[in-house]
């Protein structure tokens, strides 16, 4: 079943991973960054996933067959991992290429403005994009409109900063050596910290969706 659902997910944004394919390289003629434009594809994929279920009502009738539910979960938790990692390959792959070659083809090619991708920036995003699936995901599933999920992740993009800005009030009350204690030791392994809380947020959003898409009650 979720090799199935896998496969459902690819065939559904087939038509789109086509056009990003080609159009991703066009980014640079642009001057648009090549891990922003990443970040908009990933999110494409999770909008059109479940834009699907929610147009052709996929959920009305899984809901009521004697099937696996967790391994629906897993299935498009999976698809999305794998979409991320194949796309932050290629466009690794094509940013390598454009900065190789825009030296030796000058007049060809436009003036690329961004530094190549590090592996530090790449992980980073990556462990961002991540934690963008684990929150987007289980939105989806408790909501029964599409809309209504869209809405209620454009309110945390609006509340997100103003958290933000919340915790750096209380941060003056905290003791500096406490704060310095915790910068400290997430200067020893930067990366490995993102992507150690990135993981741990997918595997939380993984039971988080399982429960709810278990006990969902659609009529």
């Amino acid at each position: 079943m979720m090799v199935h659902m896998i496969k459902r997910d690819y065939y559904i944004n087939f038509l789109y991973v086509l056009i990003i394919i080609l159009a991703l390289p066009l980014i640079y003629w642009a001057q648009i960054s090549p891990l922003f434009a990443y970040l908009g594809v990933i999110i494409g994929f999770i909008f059109n996933v479940f834009y699907y279920d929610n147009h052709n009502h996929v959920s009305r009738s899984i809901v009521s067959m004697p099937i696996n539910k967790k391994q629906i979960v897993l299935g498009r938790y999976t698809f999305l991992f794998f979409v991320t990692v194949l796309f932050l390959l290629y466009i690794w792959f094509i940013d390598t290429l454009v900065h190789y070659f825009a030296p030796k083809l000058s007049g060809l090619l436009p003036i690329i403005p961004y530094k190549p991708i590090s592996l530090t920036s790449a992980l980073l995003v990556f462990a961002g994009i991540m934690l963008i699936i684990s929150i987007s995901i289980p939105i989806f599933y408790i909501c029964q409109s599409f809309i209504k999920a869209l809405i209620i992740q454009g309110a945390l993009l609006f509340i997100g900063p103003l958290a933000f800005a919340t915790l750096g009030y209380f941060l003056d009350k905290i003791p500096v050596g406490f704060i310095n204690g915790i910068v400290d030791f997430i200067e020893l392994q930067p990366i490995l910290i993102a992507i150690t809380f990135s993981v741990v947020c997918l595997l939380v959003s993984y039971v988080v969706s399982t429960w709810i898409f278990s006990r969902k009650d659609i009529i």
